[in-house]
């Protein structure tokens, strides 16, 4: 039974492989992705209302851990749409950029390099140049 499963996988994928690689299937599949990429920027103007984007940036700086990555898409959607976020939330994220990027924060990870690459991002390892020891 696992062999019959194993050999119609296997065909499933070969044939799904020869699909991608016809060249006359390549023009209804650039279509599809076509279709589908626009179907995901419409679900997406459709969702990012004002007060959605600012209420997810609220509960990303609530979390004990922030997704700064998130956060940073999520400012960047509001300003292609020229959405302005709620006067309490640039406070707040002006805070936690100075936490990511003070120089004390980069001094402190600059210091941790030279002993050990234990406690090194690779942020710092590549910025300040710091030489990084085995922790081996």
């Amino acid at each position: 039974m696992t062999l019959l499963a194993l050999a119609s996988f296997s065909t499933f994928l070969r044939a799904g492989w020869q699909v991608l690689q016809n060249p006359l299937a390549k023009p209804v599949l650039g279509a599809a992705a076509g279709h589908y990429a626009a179907r995901r920027e419409l679900a997406t103007e459709r969702a990012a209302t004002p007060e959605s984007i600012a209420a997810r940036i609220a509960a990303l700086l609530d979390e004990e851990d922030h997704n700064r990555i998130a956060i940073e898409a999520l400012e960047d959607l509001a300003e292609s749409r020229g959405i302005a976020l709620p006067d309490d939330l640039n406070p707040r994220i002006n805070t936690l950029r100075e936490e990511d990027n003070g120089w004390l924060v980069w001094g402190e990870g600059c210091a941790k390099c030279t002993f050990g690459s234990d406690a090194c991002s690779l942020n710092h390892a590549l910025i300040c140049s710091a030489p990084v020891s085995s922790a081996m």
